[in-house]
């Protein structure tokens, strides 16, 4: 089986579950984790990863995470090799545990494999929170005039600033992922 692109992971994770949002990020975690070879097996301990997103199917005892999934999904571990199973198994953990699951997601490696038209802001989880308790953590940015209450950025990201104290606009390595850049997503084709 051929190695797959990004946009070609990122239109299999829509049809695997994932938002056309989200797909972006996965699209770049699977090629951080596999170089986007549905092959793809680590075997290195504490892993026995399999596929696209490197879903660990590690038993030893006590830690029975493999026998765990292959009931759970009803699956074999050579399933996990077959792209669309992959992602849908890669939905549940990310449904479950965030995308802090994947080791390329935690440490930023994924931003690597973002196209170049696509752009990642994060911020730190403290501000996001701010952001959500005050109502304004969609604040976007348009062009042109416009009346919309959605559109006025200006105010928004001014309410924004005065919420932010001084200690929280150090930021942090991870954060919480606010936006894609429009022309990204539009380029995905998904």
């Amino acid at each position: 089986m051929k190695r797959l692109s990004f946009n070609e992971v990122a239109s299999l994770a829509v049809q695997a579950g994932f938002s056309p949002k989200d797909a972006p990020i996965i699209a770049a975690i699977s090629m951080g984790e596999s170089g986007g070879n549905p092959l793809a097996h680590n075997p290195r301990y504490p892993d026995d990863s399999y596929g696209l997103m490197q879903i660990n199917m590690l038993d030893e005892p006590g830690y029975m995470l493999g026998a765990e999934r292959r009931q759970k999904y009803g699956i074999t571990n050579d399933d996990l090799k077959d792209p669309l199973t992959n992602l849908r198994v890669a939905k549940d953990i990310w449904d479950t545990q965030g995308p802090n699951a994947w080791s390329v997601y935690k440490h930023g490696i994924y931003k690597d494999y973002l196209p170049a038209n696509m752009s990642v802001t994060e911020i730190p989880d403290v501000v996001a929170k701010k952001f959500e308790e005050a109502g304004i953590a969609d604040a976007s940015v348009g062009r042109g005039r416009s009346t919309s209450d959605g559109r006025k950025a200006g105010d928004k990201l001014l309410q924004m600033a005065q919420l932010v104290s001084s200690n929280d606009r150090v930021m942090r390595p991870r954060g919480t992922v606010l936006e894609f850049s429009p022309m990204g997503l539009a380029a995905l084709d998904i």
